[in-house]
């Protein structure tokens, strides 16, 4: 939330993704948060949005399912 503050972006223009454990109040705080396919299963557990693993093309497919790209 910070770095939006600084940088004067709205926490509703936000998208992160995340594989671990560590990564789960980003997914929290963002507008649209991904665990990504290889993700902790804790975290996956967390996290309603998901897409495929990194070497699945996943943050390519995650940038189109949340709209960024077609």
């Amino acid at each position: 939330a910070c770095i939006c503050e600084k940088l004067g972006v709205s926490l509703s223009d936000t998208v992160a993704f995340g594989d671990s454990p560590n990564d789960l109040e980003m997914l929290q705080t963002v507008q649209l948060g991904f665990a990504m396919g290889n993700a902790h299963p804790a975290l996956k557990a967390q996290i309603s949005h998901s897409c495929p693993r990194f070497d699945e093309d996943g943050l390519f497919k995650g940038f189109e399912m949340a709209g960024l790209i077609e």
